[in-house]
């Protein structure tokens, strides 16, 4: 078995800085197109539900186009059509709700899109199923807390047969279940040069990176020298006293430790007796998690200043009670107090262990047992020949 890592980024973002929207001017409409909001019909189940969009062109040739993530600044609201479909249910934003995939994925789907105060314009567009895009079954561990351990990742049971259909011909039927979730179906295309990638992924969630270190306390600035005293008659001003020394800083502490990566899961493939190769169109992934990183160390504790050194007295009156004359000078000042020094940097936490990877099996299952239901709500399943063949049910 093939056991790859495969790195998604699945969030998806809602609308945050769409343009400002204008209202639709019913009169001065011409005509409506509408399509897959990533345009054309071809439709790909990579996402659900799928977005459509419209394309609204007045008279004087100016188009709008409705919003949807493939383009948030659009200027037209979905909210301003409305929409029907053959199948499923398309909701006010343009988004098409479809059934369970044994209702649609052999027939087109007719989507249609009109203004309510125009029923005479109508935008219609058959869309039509396809199934040779990537895509990913992902039953991942949840990644740790701060510095906590990832998840160890889940059983997986992935069962496999060939379906024949009337508009794509023979795909592979997947079916993929995990303990306290429900079943979901899949199909792909594997013919030609442009074979679709399934991936099912079972991977341990990812360690929990450490908390960061506390940084250092600062050390406190040193107090100021006091000011000398004011001379007396013919007597100098008195020397400032000295600044006190600055604090040193605290040390920083240590970043916490990462948290290890899960154990990677179990995936059992289930595969139609009498077709040994198709545990092998899918791709699967069992991986450890990866280790969280440790947390930085925090920074150490600023010095404190030292305090200055404090003025020297003022000199006193050059001339005395009888008269005379004397000469008088200013104390000096006080020495400024050292500089404290800087508390030392805290240690970065280490990283955690990445987790060990899980386990893929493999086994024929006769067809007729591993896809009872299906078969009896009208999957058109492949079974094998007597003579090594394969025919549908």
């Amino acid at each position: 078995m093939q056991t790859v890592r495969y790195a998604t980024a699945t969030a998806l973002a809602l609308f945050a800085c769409a343009s400002p929207q204008v209202k639709l001017e019913p009169d001065r409409v011409h005509d409506i197109e509408v399509s897959l909001a990533t345009g054309g019909a071809a439709l790909c189940p990579t996402t659900s539900p799928v977005e459509l969009r419209a394309h609204v062109r007045y008279r004087d040739g100016q188009v709008l186009e409705t919003v949807s993530r493939a383009n948030p600044n659009a200027l037209l609201s979905p909210r301003s059509l409305a929409w029907s479909a053959s199948i499923g249910a398309i909701d006010g934003d343009g988004r098409l709700h479809l059934p369970d995939l044994l209702a649609w994925h052999d027939r087109e789907i007719q989507v249609e899109v009109t203004i309510p105060a125009r029923p005479d314009l109508v935008a219609r567009r058959t869309l039509v199923p396809r199934f040779d895009c990537d895509r990913v079954a992902s039953y991942d561990g949840f990644t740790g807390e701060p510095g906590g351990h990832g998840a160890e990742g889940p059983y997986v049971e992935v069962a496999v047969a060939y379906v024949d259909t009337e508009r794509n011909g023979r795909l592979v039927l997947v079916r993929t279940t995990s303990p306290g979730q429900p079943p979901r179906y899949h199909l792909l295309d594997p013919k030609g040069p442009s074979a679709s990638r399934f991936l099912i992924s079972a991977r341990g969630g990812d360690g929990g990176d450490g908390y960061p270190g506390m940084d250092g306390v600062p050390g406190a600035n040193g107090a100021d020298g006091l000011p000398g005293a004011r001379g007396g008659n013919c007597e100098d001003g008195g020397d400032g006293g000295d600044g006190r020394d600055g604090g040193d800083g605290g040390p920083g502490g240590n970043g916490g430790p990462g948290g290890n990566g899960g154990r990677g899961g179990t995936i059992a493939v289930l595969y139609a007796d009498g077709f040994p190769t198709l545990a092998r169109t899918l791709t699967y992934d069992v991986s450890g998690g990866d280790g969280g990183r440790g947390g930085a160390g925090g920074s150490g504790g600023a010095a404190g200043a030292g305090g200055q050194g404090g003025l020297g007295g003022s000199p006193g009156w050059s001339t005395d009670r009888d008269g005379s004359y004397c000469t008088t000078r200013s104390g000096n000042s006080g020495r400024r107090g050292r500089d404290g020094s800087s508390g030392s940097d805290g240690y970065p936490g280490p990283s955690g262990r990445p987790g060990l990877p899980g386990s893929i099996h493999a086994r024929a299952v006769p067809v007729h047992e591993l896809f009872a239901d299906e078969i009896a709500r009208g999957w058109r399943i492949v079974l094998p020949e007597p003579d090594g063949g394969a025919g549908s049910t």
